[in-house]
């Protein structure tokens, strides 16, 4: 009866060992990638309220995303480590197929802007830049924003690993 105990008792062990580890990396990366969307989400909203002025000239009343956040770093080493990590077990809510950025925005007063589900991809936007009918209106590492038929286009270039 010992010999059978031990090894039962040493696997349940091992087994609760390894849930704490996959429940404590699957919570640090989930927080992790929170905290850099609300910090994308805080520079986009000042860079929009910077250029209300002439986002109202244009009579833009619409918002749409071309593109997806990146993950986080704590995100991507999580997924490394635990591929079952991979997409959608952490969502990254701000991306062209998804209304919540726009949701996230009305956090910071930008309900005038509403969303728009327009089909630009992103082959699309760089014709448009190369031909000369877009500039961007704002510009950081991490996005561009432009106004095109009326609404304004955040642009967020892919991400290393993004197959989309």
């Amino acid at each position: 009866r010992t010999l059978v105990a031990l090894p039962a008792r040493g696997l349940l062990i091992l087994l609760a060992w390894s849930l704490v580890v996959v429940s404590y990396t699957y919570a640090n990366a989930f927080r992790s990638q929170f905290e850099f969307e609300q910090s994308f989400i805080t520079r986009l909203a000042y860079d929009i309220e910077h250029s209300d002025a002439i986002l109202r000239d244009q009579q833009v009343d619409t918002i749409t995303f071309v593109g997806t956040i990146p993950p986080s770093r704590i995100l991507t080493n999580s997924r490394a480590k635990f591929p079952y990590l991979g997409r959608g077990v952490i969502p990254r809510l701000i991306n062209d197929t998804w209304w919540w950025g726009h949701i996230a925005l009305n956090n910071y007063a930008m309900s005038n802007l509403k969303y728009r589900d327009l089909a630009v991809t992103r082959e699309h936007l760089d014709e448009l830049q190369a031909r000369g009918e877009m500039t961007a209106l704002f510009s950081s590492r991490a996005y561009r924003g432009f106004v095109y038929d009326g609404t304004l286009l955040v642009a967020i270039p892919r991400a290393d690993g993004d197959k989309k």
